[in-house]
């Protein structure tokens, strides 16, 4: 018997990225983003190494947003959900699949940002 090994398709890759990501954040016994824990990382100033960044996502695929720049993060973002991070102040560039469509956006992040990220309708 031949055994046949279908490719996964970039959907598939997508999704698989996805729960390793966020079994791997849920180990990690992270806050929950609670508006207390929103209030603590707002309430920085200007001379905060780091910034905030909360993306939303207005969709209905779980997605993996990479945040490439000073450092590289890969944030799971759940389906109608959001996830947020604090990164080193600087520019950064934004790149992930939104139901198999590409996003990227270069983002200043040397201040708090909230990314929205949702598929226009075809």
């Amino acid at each position: 018997k031949k055994v046949v090994i279908k490719p996964k398709t970039d959907k598939e890759e997508e999704e698989a990225a996805f729960q390793a990501l966020m079994t791997s954040e849920n180990d990690k016994n992270k806050k929950a983003l609670t508006a207390q824990v929103l209030n603590e990382m707002l309430g920085s100033d200007e001379t905060d190494a780091l910034s905030l960044l909360l993306v939303k996502n207005v969709s209905e695929c779980n997605m993996v947003l990479k945040v490439e720049g000073k450092t590289n993060y890969n944030i799971p973002i759940p389906a109608n959900g959001q996830n947020a991070i604090m990164v080193e102040k600087g520019v950064y560039q934004l790149t992930g699949k939104v139901c198999e469509l590409q996003y990227e956006a270069q983002k200043d992040l040397n201040k708090n940002l909230l990314v929205a990220i949702k598929r226009m309708e075809d």
